[in-house]
C-alpha cells in the first residue's frame, strides 16, 4: 500500500493560531536528504535492522559474539550508528546514512506527531508537501491500545510469566511480549517508526537548510547539535498552543494530565531539564553507553550504627529501611526495593504521564535538584546485566513513548535472602510476585546488593538539577558532589554492616563449638 507523505512545516494551528535515537537520511545527488514515500521498498528492511540493533532493542536480539563486540563495546564514540549504517549499507543501499539525533527530540517529534495532528485542522505551506490520509504513528497506537489494554497494567505480567523454573523459558517471554510491542510501531503496512523517522527529517531539512549542503554526515551531525536548542523550542511551542486549545474547548473536563504536561513544558526555559538531558545523551553517545533516567526527591536514609544511627541524603538505594539497618539485618527483616527508571525523558507521558521521568524531573521547584541519571554499560549488561543490579526494558522509544503502567519501566532488581513458592512483596513494583528465575528478584545478601548499587550509582551516576546552572549558588554546585559522596559512603556502610555481622557469626560459631566441645569432654 502506498504510503502519501507530507512535510510538518509551516504548520499553522487552528484560529488561536533517545537511550538515543537515530535518523536515517539518504545522499542523493551529492546532497543530504530526508526519507520520502520513495524508499518505502527499503522501510521494511531498514526498521528491521534499527529494531535488531539499537539499544535498547538490541538486549532481546540474539546478537554473535563479534556484533556485542562492535555494537556494545565502550568507550568507541559513534559505535552504534555506524555499525547500523554498515548493516543498512550492506544489505539494503549505498545511499543510506544513520545520524544521531537525541531520544527528547524525537520523543517530542512523536508527540507533535500523535496529538495536534490528532485532531486539529492541518494545512502546509505551498509546494511542501501533501496531508497524509491516514496518521501511521496513530494507527499504530490504536493497535497497540486494542492488543495490550489488559496486559500492559501488570509487571509483564509476573502472576503468568515468571512461575516456570526455565530461566531461558522466563527470559525468552518476557522478550517477546516487547517484541510484540514494538513490532506494532516498526512492523505494520505503513511503518510508525519509518513514517516517523521520514517526517522528522522532513521537518529538519526544510527548517535548516544548510543539512542538505552538509559535506559529510559528521558535519551535519554537528549541526543538529548546535540546534538541538532551537528544535526542542519550536515543537514545544506547537505543543502547548495545541494543549492550550484543548483546555479552552473543554473548560473544566479536560485531563489534569494535559494540564501538568502543558505546565511543564511551559516552565522548561526555568527548569531546563530537556536541554540537560539531552546533553546528557551526548555524553552516553560519545562514551558508547546506554542512558537511564530517574525523578526523584533525595531522602535521607541511615548510614551509620548506633541508637541514633547518622543518616545521609542519598539518591537511591535497593533498602526501603527507615529503623536501624544493622537491627534489621540481623533479624533478616529488611524490605527490598525496586527503583524504577525510565529508558527516556518521555517515556510513557502519553499513556501514564505521572510515571515518566519527565514529570519528576520538573513536579519540583525550578532551582531544587529533582534526579539523576546512569550511564550504563551496555556490553556489561548484556553479559550479566551489571553484575545483576538492573532489568532493563528493551522497548523502542517511539512504543514507550505510549505505555502505560509498569510494562515501559527499566528498574533495579530486589534480593532477598532466600526464595520460596510464596508470593513476595517487592516495594517499588506493583503487586506481589513469585520470581524464582531472577528476572526481577534475585539470591542475594540485601546488604551487599544495596552495596554494589550505591558504588555503581557513585561512579556511573549524573544528577539532574533544575534551572541554569551558570546561576546556582555554591551550595548548590556541590549538591551533586555531596550526593556521589554520601553514596559512596553509604556502600561503605553497607559494606561494613554485612562484614561486621559475618565476624559477629563466625566469633558465634566458634564459641558454640567450643561450648560443645567442652559439654563433651565433661560428659565423658
Amino acid at each position: 500500500m502506498k504510503l502519501i507523505w507530507f512535510i510538518a512545516i509551516g504548520i499553522f494551528l487552528a484560529p488561536a493560531a533517545l537511550h538515543p535515537e537515530l535518523l536515517v537520511i539518504k545522499k542523493e545527488n551529492g546532497h543530504f536528504a530526508p526519507l520520502t514515500e520513495a524508499d518505502l521498498p527499503d522501510s521494511q528492511k531498514i526498521m528491521d535492522i534499527i529494531l535488531k540493533y539499537e539499544w535498547p532493542m538490541c538486549i532481546a536480539s540474539d546478537l554473535t559474539p563479534a556484533e556485542q563486540d562492535a555494537l556494545l563495546t565502550p568507550n568507541k564514540p559513534f559505535a552504534e550508528e555506524r555499525f547500523i549504517q554498515n548493516k543498512i549499507q550492506e544489505s539494503v543501499g549505498k545511499q543510506y546514512e544513520v545520524i544521531f539525533i537525541p531520544t527528547a527530540i524525537y520523543e517530542l517529534f512523536g508527540i507533535f506527531l500523535g496529538e495536534p495532528f490528532k485532531t486539529v485542522h492541518r494545512r502546509i505551506a505551498q509546494g511542501k508537501g501533501i496531508i497524509a490520509s491516514a496518521n501511521p504513528l496513530e494507527i499504530a497506537r490504536e493497535k497497540y491500545r486494542i492488543a495490550f489494554a489488559g496486559r500492559s497494567t501488570d509487571t509483564i505480567d509476573p502472576r503468568k510469566i515468571l512461575q516456570s523454573l526455565n530461566p531461558a523459558a522466563v527470559r525468552a517471554q518476557v522478550f517477546n511480549l516487547y517484541k510484540e510491542v514494538n513490532a506494532i510501531f516498526f512492523n505494520t503496512e505503513q511503518s510508525a517508526a519509518f513514517y516517523t523517522n521520514a517526517v522528522l527529517g522532513m521537518f529538519l531539512f526544510d527548517r535548516y537548510p544548510e543539512l542538505a549542503e552538509s559535506r559529510s554526515a559528521l558535519e551535519l551531525f554537528t549541526i543538529i547539535k548546535s540546534r538541538a536548542g532551537d528544535i526542542t523550542t519550536r515543537l514545544r511551542k506547537i505543543i502547548i498552543t495545541f494543549y492550550e486549545q484543548q483546555i479552552a474547548a473543554q473548560a473544566q473536563s479536560v485531563d489534569f494530565i494535559v494540564k501538568m504536561f502543558k505546565n511543564s513544558l511551559q516552565n522548561e526555559p526555568q527548569t531546563n531539564i530537556i536541554s540537560k538531558v539531552i546533553h546528557l545523551e551526548y555524553e552516553a553517545r560519545e562514551l558508547n553507553k546506554g542512558l537511564l533516567l530517574r525523578g526523584t526527591s533525595f531522602e535521607a536514609l541511615q548510614v551509620g550504627f548506633g541508637q541514633q544511627p547518622k543518616e545521609m541524603l542519598l539518591a537511591g538505594s535497593t533498602l526501603q529501611n527507615k529503623k536501624a539497618l544493622e537491627k534489621e539485618y540481623a533479624k533478616k527483616t529488611l524490605t527490598p526495593y525496586s527503583i524504577s527508571f525510565g529508558n527516556s525523558l518521555f517515556a510513557g507521558s502519553q499513556g501514564d504521564h505521572t510515571a515518566s521521568a519527565y514529570h519528576y524531573l520538573t513536579s519540583a521547584k525550578p532551582r531544587s535538584a529533582a534526579g539523576y541519571a546512569l550511564l550504563i554499560d551496555k556490553k556489561a549488561y548484556v553479559e550479566h546485566q551489571n553484575n545483576n543490579l538492573f532489568f532493563i526494558a528493551p522497548l523502542a522509544p517511539l512504543a514507550a513513548l505510549f505505555e502505560i503502567g509498569e510494562f515501559f519501566h527499566s528498574r533495579t532488581k530486589a534480593a532477598v535472602t532466600s526464595k520460596n513458592d510464596k508470593l513476595m512483596t517487592i516495594i517499588g513494583i506493583q503487586d506481589k510476585l513469585k520470581d524464582p528465575t531472577g528476572v526481577f528478584v534475585l539470591t542475594r545478601d540485601p546488604l551487599r546488593h544495596a552495596e554494589l548499587f550505591s558504588k555503581f550509582l557513585a561512579e556511573n551516576g549524573r544528577i539532574i538539577q533544575g534551572g541554569d546552572s551558570t546561576d546556582l549558588t555554591d551550595e548548590e554546585k556541590n549538591f551533586e558532589k555531596q550526593i556521589m559522596q554520601s553514596q559512596q559512603e553509604a556502600a561503605q556502610f553497607y559494606k561494613a554492616t554485612r562484614t561486621m555481622k559475618s565476624a559477629v557469626d563466625r566469633a558465634a560459631e566458634k564459641f558454640r563449638q567450643r561450648k560443645a566441645e567442652e559439654n563433651m569432654m565433661q560428659q565423658e
